[in-house]
């Protein structure tokens, strides 16, 4: 089942769902997700930001040059 098809079944289910309780709960449930996400995207960001200030970076084209020998094209 793709994920179109997966939401759209939750939906269907939420629509039915007559207890407020759950609702609350599937409520809380994604607001936490959402805002663990977000969170973990910018510790995600802000550890990328230190290292390109203290000089820990890469080059592209030496990336890209080392996976190319090792993978090939």
């Amino acid at each position: 089942m793709d994920i179109k098809t997966e939401k759209l079944h939750l939906i269907e289910r939420l629509i039915q769902l007559q207890d407020a309780t759950i609702v609350s709960r599937v409520n809380a449930f994604l607001q936490n997700a959402l805002e663990e996400r977000d969170e973990l995207l910018e510790n995600s960001i802000d550890k990328g930001v230190e290292q390109s200030k203290s000089n820990q970076v890469h080059d592209h084209e030496n990336v890209m040059s080392e996976m190319r020998a090792k993978y090939g094209s």
